[in-house]
């Protein structure tokens, strides 16, 4: 219902003729027939003088106007939803990293549109993790967020052993730690070798199934827990 509607049956409600609407609120009564039938729209200094003489307010009139944004809003959600639901895992990866990255940047910039940065240290080469070798470590921005704060390093993902959690060549945010809770994900030594897996009861398991868990034993050493992956949007 249109806000001439609302006029004009608040008015017929009221038991009031055109005539005498528009004594109360100062106009002819051309000017009110203009108003209910739509052919004019009501002026913002008038408002006050409908609400006193129809004893409504602005919710009245509006309400259809405000439903409607209402609908609109709550189709353009719905639509988002819908369209979200249709992607694969990887086109909601982007959409969340990008969702993510962006809820960051209005929440931690200074206003200006830009971020703060901090530095931190990006091994390319696990090997180098042990070694006072700086030849292959970067010290690389990133984004000052209180769980980039918590990365005492960065790793590369080696393999595709944890897709889809992470993906090969993410960017992973390490922090230091010499022992992993039950199913936490960290960075293990065996022998030369180095891995990202999550810690099961008496092994090391992948979330992709296409790669085989390994006995936990005395040989497992535990050089960092997997807190996220580096957001570098």
């Amino acid at each position: 219902m249109a806000i001439s509607d609302r006029i004009r049956q608040r008015r017929i409600e009221l038991g009031l003729t055109q005539k005498q609407l528009a004594k109360r609120v100062g106009v002819s009564r051309s000017a009110i027939c203009n108003y209910e039938n739509d052919f004019r729209n009501v002026s913002p200094d008038l408002l006050g003088r409908f609400f006193r003489a129809l004893h409504v307010d602005a919710n009245y009139l509006f309400q259809d106007l405000i439903d409607r944004k209402r609908y609109l809003r709550e189709k353009e959600e719905n639509d988002l939803i819908s369209d979200y639901q249709q992607l694969d895992y990887q086109g909601r990866r982007v959409v969340d990293n990008s969702l993510q990255s962006e809820l960051l940047r209005v929440k931690e910039g200074d206003g200006s549109g830009n971020r703060k940065m901090i530095t931190a240290r990006y091994y390319a080469n696990f090997a180098k993790l042990e070694k006072s070798d700086s030849s292959e470590v970067i010290e690389l921005p990133i984004f000052d967020t209180p769980i980039n704060r918590r990365a005492s390093f960065i790793l590369p993902m080696p393999d595709r052993s944890m897709e889809p959690q992470y993906w090969k060549k993410d960017k992973l945010l390490i922090e230091n730690a010499t022992n992993v809770n039950l199913d936490e994900t960290g960075v293990f030594r065996i022998g030369d070798s180095y891995m990202i897996r999550k810690m099961g009861v008496d092994t090391l398991y992948c979330v992709n199934e296409e790669f085989d868990p390994i006995p936990f034993d005395e040989r497992v050493r535990c050089l960092g827990r997997v807190i996220g992956r580096l957001d570098t949007q």
